[in-house]
């Protein structure tokens, strides 16, 4: 009986010790956040004057009108990504000087905004380019006939499944911009809502980038092996229409005339940067706003995630992300209260970059698929079998221990 209770006692023992040891060893690691600041974030405590608060809560009541729904989501790195696209090149080879035609139209642009972000181009020549639908066909009386594109059908113009879109180059946020050549016997134009076609033969598709279709030269105008290259000049009216479509994706607007009642102002447009001082200094403010409210949205979802899933990792570095995005939130503030856009800017960029890396950090994002119950499923099969023979085996012992004490009471 000795050596039983002996056995049991140890089993037990050992249960006891290393149940709480097993507890203790699979916690996870949990760095301290500033809750309270971003707190004071979310409930718009710490934006220094009225100024500041009146600008970041006129952004944040802002109704998504077409010009927001029609820009890209802001990203300190864009791709812009322009493609040729040639419909059939057994009928037809087509060539571009793209790079200096985006030296001249596009760079000076993309350099006046590379403080709000940076720019990557890259360029593409994609042959046997057809589309996903057939378009509609109108034959005209004593004139040829051509093929057109209603509205309802533009946004199935691109064809994602054959067209190679996607960057390799990088994994930034991207930008296209399509050049799409028809067969020459087979003219494409888009028709406007009246049935006339537009002039400019372009369109733009909200988030993503802009296409334009160029119609090449009637076939005997062409060379004889049929080979049409679109130098810097024959792109200009293509790309003067590629800068437009970019200034609506990354939110410009366009200021041309203020009207009061003592005066009229109309401002004159840049030809030559595509994008005015006035306009620059609306999107800095802009982005600045947008990049602050941002922030503070993220690091209140990081709390409110690690607050609801109590064995989510958070790692010191993690910690230290949420700490510099918060004093980064901080000095953008200040510089605003100061006038110092351009700086407000910077640190406003800095601050979502880091809020962006702590709430997407590979340790955290695996914890949200491995809840409590997933740690149960795994452990209860382990730790019932052992439990249920202790069980068993104590509770005989102490019954006989039970009949033992009766018996020398008898």
């Amino acid at each position: 009986m000795s050596n039983t209770r002996l056995v049991v006692g140890s089993f037990w023992a050992f249960f006891l010790i290393g149940l709480p040891f097993w507890w203790k060893t699979t916690e996870v690691y949990r760095a301290n956040l500033p809750f309270s600041e971003i707190e004071s974030w979310r409930n718009g405590q710490v934006y220094n004057n009225d100024n500041n608060e009146e600008l970041i809560k006129q952004y944040r009541n802002v109704p998504n009108d077409m010009s927001s729904m029609r820009t890209v989501k802001y990203s300190p790195r864009y791709q812009v990504t322009f493609s040729l696209m040639n419909n059939d090149p057994s009928k037809l080879t087509v060539n571009w000087d793209i790079q200096e035609a985006v030296k001249s139209y596009v760079y000076p642009l993309l350099r006046e905004l590379s403080m709000v972000s940076n720019f990557t181009v890259d360029s593409q020549v994609q042959n046997y380019a057809s589309l996903s639908m057939k378009p509609h066909y109108k034959e005209r009386e004593g004139k040829p006939g051509y093929y057109y594109l209603n509205p309802e059908n533009l946004p199935h113009f691109i064809n994602s499944a054959d067209w190679n879109l996607a960057s390799t180059i990088s994994s930034y946020s991207t930008i296209n911009f399509i050049l799409y050549v028809p067969s020459p016997d087979e003219r494409l134009w888009i028709h406007d809502k009246q049935g006339r076609p537009l002039p400019g033969n372009a369109f733009s598709i909200p988030g993503w980038g802009g296409v334009v279709i160029k119609n090449p030269p009637p076939p005997h105008t062409l060379t004889e092996g049929r080979h049409y290259v679109m130098d810097k000049k024959r792109l200009q009216p293509v790309l003067r229409i590629f800068v437009s479509q970019l200034r609506t994706l990354l939110g410009i607007q366009d200021f041309t005339s203020i009207t009061t009642n003592d005066f009229n102002v109309t401002f004159m447009t840049a030809p030559h940067t595509g994008i005015t001082s006035l306009e620059k200094d609306a999107v800095i403010r802009k982005r600045t706003v947008e990049n602050i409210v941002n922030a503070a949205s993220t690091l209140n979802s990081l709390a409110q995630l690690v607050t609801e899933i109590p064995n989510m990792v958070v790692l010191d570095h993690i910690a230290l992300q949420v700490q510099e995005s918060l004093h980064a939130l901080d000095l953008g503030c200040d510089a605003l209260q100061k006038g110092e856009y351009d700086t407000a800017l910077q640190h406003a960029i800095y601050a979502i970059e880091l809020a962006e890396e702590a709430f997407f950090n590979p340790t955290m994002v695996s914890m949200l698929y491995f809840p409590d119950e997933h740690k149960y499923a795994i452990y209860m099969p382990l730790f019932v079998p052992i439990s249920v023979p202790l069980i068993m085996a104590i509770v005989k012992a102490l019954k006989e221990m039970k009949k033992k004490d009766k018996s020398k009471t008898e």
